[in-house]
């Protein structure tokens, strides 16, 4: 019974040695039947899919505002470059938190991107001002290329670097960059304006350095949602708006203030898009630069574009709609000079970031001579 019992324990150690060893040679390349020398690899395991990213982009603005309209075709150009890696929904102001919130909901990720006016923020990031366009700061009114050119081009780019930063460290985003609204502001009032004085009597709807400048006139100002103004120039609880030229005839303000002024006070004014850090960062370098790219080969001029026609409007409708066009230039000069004289000292005052940004607007201005640009 012993003897039987070894031979039993040897037989089972070489049955399983056999089943190793083939087991072992099961995982070995198959040979090619054309040549058995040569093995064939094995076919490698299917490649996982590219990430995907879906962004929630809140507007300051409503949807019928230009700024608005044009994020289709930036959308789709984003979209189509990405081969749909990228996808970016747009919600009009106040839909997920209050216009003057955004910069405190992107930070945190309420929203993924804040579509703003840069003075909406300007208490925690003060060259916000600045970004946005003091009266007189940007060149070129009609065209863009002087102000994108001291914005992303001089000095290679400091000055957009220079507002990344602050954005950055004061506001914890990611600053995209800034475009025109073309120039500002536009007035529109129930009375119309011709001088300071009339203006003293009135309360004016502003924000950012506008309200810093109007009040330095003497004027009484207040903040009004853009969504609110009609009802609010309709009730008489504000005489007064600035805004860029589409909301006169695209929100219907000329039924309740009829009047619309010009020039404007400055060539440009500027929104921006700010983006939650986490969110920008998440994305792979080559998504991050597809979206700088179609921000400044697709959205700049869609919307620039938009804007020229709402000008060449205003002055063709203004017999069919019954409102009037008033030339208030001696007040635009008196502003301006008012201007230069004590608002752009004040803000340059305000941090290291404002006292740089004006170094290198001065010096982009010493080196463009008038007549290289339009002023």
């Amino acid at each position: 019974m012993k003897r039987f019992l070894i031979a039993l324990l040897a037989l089972s150690l070489i049955f399983g040695m056999g089943f190793l060893m083939s087991g072992c040679e099961a995982d070995e390349p198959v040979a090619d039947p054309d040549d058995p020398d040569e093995p064939v690899d094995e076919p490698d395991e299917p490649a996982d899919p590219e990430e995907t990213f879906s962004w929630r982009h809140q507007v300051a603005y409503g949807e019928a505002d230009l700024e608005y309209v044009a994020l289709d075709v930036f959308f789709e150009e984003i979209y189509e470059r990405t081969d749909g890696r990228l996808e970016i929904t747009a919600y009009p102001a106040g839909t997920i938190v209050p216009e003057e919130e955004q910069l405190e909901a992107v930070e945190r990720g309420v929203i993924d991107v804040s579509h703003a006016y840069g003075g909406y923020f300007r208490d925690v990031v003060p060259v916000a001002d600045i970004e946005g366009g003091l009266a007189g700061q940007w060149p070129g009114f009609g065209y863009t290329e002087d102000y994108e050119h001291m914005l992303y081009d001089f000095e290679d780019g400091a000055l957009a670097e220079l507002f990344r930063d602050a954005y950055r460290e004061q506001g914890g985003v990611y600053y995209l960059g800034s475009h025109s609204y073309s120039g500002y502001p536009v007035i529109n009032s129930v009375e119309p304006i011709e001088s300071i004085e009339d203006l003293q009597g009135m309360i004016v709807r502003a924000t950012g350095a506008w309200v810093d400048l109007l009040e330095a006139a003497g004027v009484s100002t207040t903040f009004v949602p853009g969504a609110e103004m009609y009802t609010e120039l309709s009730l008489g609880t504000i005489d007064a708006a600035t805004w860029s030229v589409d909301g006169f005839i695209d929100y219907a303000w000329y039924e309740v203030a009829p009047y619309i002024h010009v020039p404007t006070i400055s060539a440009h004014s500027c929104s921006h898009m700010k983006i939650n850090l986490d969110a920008w960062n998440a994305l792979p370098e080559d998504i991050q630069q597809i979206v700088h790219e179609v921000y400044r080969e697709v959205y700049i001029p869609e919307l620039y574009a938009l804007y020229e026609v709402q000008w060449a409007d205003i002055y063709e409708q203004e017999e069919e709609l019954g409102y009037t066009v008033v030339d208030h230039t001696d007040l635009v000069m008196e502003l301006r000079e008012l201007a230069t004289e004590v608002i752009w000292p004040e803000v340059e005052d305000r941090d290291d970031y404002t006292r740089e940004a004006v170094e290198i607007i001065n010096r982009w201005y010493e080196q463009h001579e008038e007549g290289d640009f339009k002023p």
